[in-house]
């Protein structure tokens, strides 16, 4: 189940159209995500490290603007700019007072870099871009690091998003 909080502007009719996408891509990618989950290196690492299986209930997306991605960012990564996707796993979190049982973790959004680089058609630009970065941003909060892996996230993105454009 998706959670999605906006704290930047939009109109209600864009929303309900990029709140309903991003539903149909949770159901038609969560179980291919499941699975590539239970037989990837970084849940299997999670499994070993805990001895539990990894089962989430929710992910939370947080539609942002610049202005708090580039605070979250210079924050949590000493980067100082903006950017166009954070996510925040819960497997990461060591407060166990921050820490949320049965929450995937958390998808910050950038949407003024989405207006800022899209189409102003929605159905081919906003959503694709939408789309794009809730699927990169859902892999990480699985374990996946395109930073740190060779390759392995990203060729998992690319076969979802092959998969799942259909229809956008």
């Amino acid at each position: 189940m998706l959670q999605i909080f906006w704290e930047t502007k939009e109109r209600l009719a864009v929303k309900e159209i990029i709140v309903r996408r991003l539903k149909e891509i949770e159901k038609q990618i969560f179980h291919d995500l499941r699975l590539a989950c239970l037989a990837s290196s970084p849940c299997q690492s999670f499994r070993r490290s805990t001895g539990r299986q990894a089962t989430y209930d929710c992910a939370k997306i947080i539609f942002t603007d610049s202005a708090k991605i580039k605070l979250l960012n210079k924050s949590y990564r000493k980067i100082d700019k903006a950017t166009d996707v954070l996510s925040f796993a819960e497997l990461d979190t060591q407060d166990k007072l921050l820490k949320e049982d049965k929450t995937l973790g958390e998808i910050y959004i950038n949407y003024d870099w989405i207006k800022n680089h899209g189409t102003r058609n929605i159905k081919q630009g906003t959503l694709e871009k939408i789309t794009r970065l809730f699927i990169h941003g859902y892999l990480h909060l699985l374990g996946y690091n395109h930073e740190k892996d060779q390759g392995e996230m990203e060729k998992l993105e690319n076969r979802l998003r092959k998969l799942h454009f259909i229809g956008i």
